[in-house]
């Protein structure tokens, strides 16, 4: 998840505690809770922290909930739910946001591992140097510690 985006969606799983089975069926009866970085729990904003069924037949026990940009504005997001209904266990998730630009880092450093392997495998003359040139390209990917410039990109704010 990435910090302070909107339009993103949480989803968590509930099951009858006294069966263990998936719960289907009790949207309604539920509401969604969101902390940001270990501070008060509140309800989250969208259709008054009710979250919508996926499948009650091919995603058993599985609700999701639109979240707000403010909702994903902390580095570390706790989600947790309940149901009116007796019994029923919604099970709470830990999300360590991403920085926005977190994924334009992640393609510009495959762009450039991409770039490396084409650039060293038009220099290859025959297989067996091509292998060994894009095994140089999977230990820098790896490890980019051997590569100051995929060590700039991929270094967190």
């Amino acid at each position: 998840m990435f910090k302070n985006i909107a339009s993103q969606t949480l989803t968590l799983y509930a099951f009858d505690a006294s069966t263990g089975l998936p719960k289907t069926g009790d949207a309604a009866n539920m509401v969604f809770y969101v902390s940001k970085d270990d501070g008060t729990v509140t309800a989250i904003a969208s259709n008054s922290g009710v979250p919508t069924e996926v499948d009650s037949t091919n995603g058993k026990g599985l609700y999701k909930i639109a979240l707000s940009q403010a909702e994903t504005n902390a580095d570390k997001l706790l989600f947790s739910g309940k149901s009116s209904t007796s019994n029923i266990v919604v099970l709470p998730s830990v999300i360590y946001t991403l920085p926005p630009e977190w994924m334009e880092r992640l393609r510009r450093a495959q762009d450039l591992l991409i770039q490396e392997w084409r650039d060293g495998c038009l220099e290859c003359k025959d297989d067996d140097l091509c292998i060994e040139h894009s095994r140089k390209v999977l230990e820098m990917a790896t490890n980019p510690r051997e590569c100051p410039e995929l060590q700039e990109l991929l270094k967190m704010p």
